[in-house]
Order: structure tokens, then C-alpha cells, then sequence
């Protein structure tokens, strides 16, 4: 199902369009999403679909968003997972290279030292 219209963004976090689909039978209702901090330091996401021509159909897309946003929640912890795990490897490479490379430094500078010694 896919939802077309029209949408305007709100200043305080929230969205609203305009929802058509065959599951509203190509009529127009109303999408509002709202975003907000959560307490656990994430984001809230409210959203609220009305003007449905039956009770049937606001029942049905009420079923339907809940699939949805549950496999949204998992998909949005999957790619937190992911990302902090990409940036982890990503920093044990920085550190790692780092570490060669001062002690390439280090160990040049030493010989360098050594060598000035031993001419003198």
C-alpha cells in the first residue's frame, strides 16, 4: 500500500500530509506525525491517521501502522546496531594506525639519535 499527497512540516516536530491509497479507496485522509525526545534519550514518534470513511477502514490502516512501525523500530535499532558497530571497527582502525605510525616515528627519531651518537 502507498500513500500519496501532498505534506507540510510543522515547527514544533510534526508533519501532516495528506494519506490516499486503495486502502482509503483513493479518497484522502489525514497523516500527522509528530517527533519528540523520549526520557530514554531517543525519539517519540506519534502518529495519528484520521478522516477514514468507515470504521472499517481507520480499523484496518490502525492494524496496518502497527506492522509498520514495529518493523520500523526494529529496522531503526538494527541500523543503530550497525552504525555503532561500523564506527567501533572504524576507530580501532584510526587508533591502530595511529599507534604504527608513532612508533614508526619513534623508532626512526631513536636511530636518528643513535646514529648522531655514534658519529660523535
Amino acid at each position: 500500500m502507498k500513500g500519496e499527497g501532498g505534506s507540510s512540516a510543522r515547527s514544533n516536530g510534526a508533519s501532516a500530509g495528506n494519506w490516499i491509497s486503495e486502502g482509503t479507496n483513493h479518497e484522502s485522509t489525514l497523516l500527522e506525525l509528530e517527533f519528540s525526545p523520549s526520557a530514554a534519550g531517543g525519539t517519540d514518534l506519534r502518529l495519528r491517521h484520521t478522516g477514514f470513511a468507515t470504521q472499517k477502514m481507520a480499523t484496518g490502516h490502525a492494524e496496518g501502522w502497527d506492522i509498520f512501525l514495529e518493523l520500523f523500530s526494529e529496522a531503526m535499532v538494527a541500523a543503530a546496531t550497525a552504525s555503532a558497530k561500523m564506527t567501533a571497527t572504524w576507530l580501532k582502525k584510526q587508533l591502530a594506525d595511529r599507534r604504527k605510525r608513532l612508533s614508526a616515528e619513534t623508532a626512526a627519531k631513536e636511530e636518528k639519535e643513535k646514529g648522531s651518537k655514534e658519529g660523535d
